[in-house]
């Protein structure tokens, strides 16, 4: 037994709650529970096997994408890994998105984040094929069922772009006021 109760129990890990040397504090993540394997990525998520990853290969019928890695928020949090995932999507467009099959047995970690990534990927419907774990096809329905599509943008007028300006004016006013207000209760106790 180590230190904290929680600690060598099944699906928990430590990971670094806040950032900075000084102010670290070390806790558990209990939200995102490893699905095939009981390795643990490090808090820092360096490119490693646990960084989340997209690979596609186009067939004599239809394209086949295979997933890899965590697919959770600390792991798409970070900003190369982001970029590198946000990089393999845009080369694959929207048809080679839709259809084909998708595998996400060989995922080491799926949590609601990543379920919702992969839904808004996939347009909000069901891909053509579809491989996953019992525990991965739950979090996906999950989603599915939740999920609500985003509102239409609206195109705004010019009479609309003009009140809002008139608004911004009134803000810009009212914080004016605001500042004279709060400069004043600092001069006064001077006096």
């Amino acid at each position: 037994m180590g230190i904290y109760p929680t600690q060598g129990l099944p699906g928990y890990r430590p990971v670094f709650l806040s950032a900075g040397k000084a102010m670290g504090i070390w806790g558990y993540d209990h939200t995102a529970y490893p699905l095939q394997s009981q390795r643990h990525p490090s808090p820092t998520w360096p490119m490693d096997e646990t960084s989340p990853t997209i690979s596609s290969h186009s067939g004599a019928d239809q394209w086949t994408h295979t997933l890899g890695g965590s697919w959770s928020a600390a792991a798409l949090a970070q900003s190369d890994a982001w970029s590198r995932l946000n990089r393999s999507l845009a080369a694959l467009g929207p048809q080679a998105r839709a259809q084909g099959e998708w595998d996400l047995r060989s995922l080491e970690r799926l949590d609601h984040t990543g379920a919702q990534l992969l839904w808004t990927i996939w347009g909000q419907r069901w891909p053509d094929g579809l491989l996953t774990l019992p525990a991965q096809r739950a979090m996906l329905d999950r989603v599915a069922r939740y999920s609500v599509p985003a509102p239409p943008v609206r195109k705004r007028r010019a009479w609309q772009h003009f009140l809002s300006l008139g608004e911004r004016v009134f803000q810009v006013v009212d914080h004016g006021r605001d500042l004279v207000r709060l400069i004043g209760n600092a001069v006064a106790p001077m006096r």
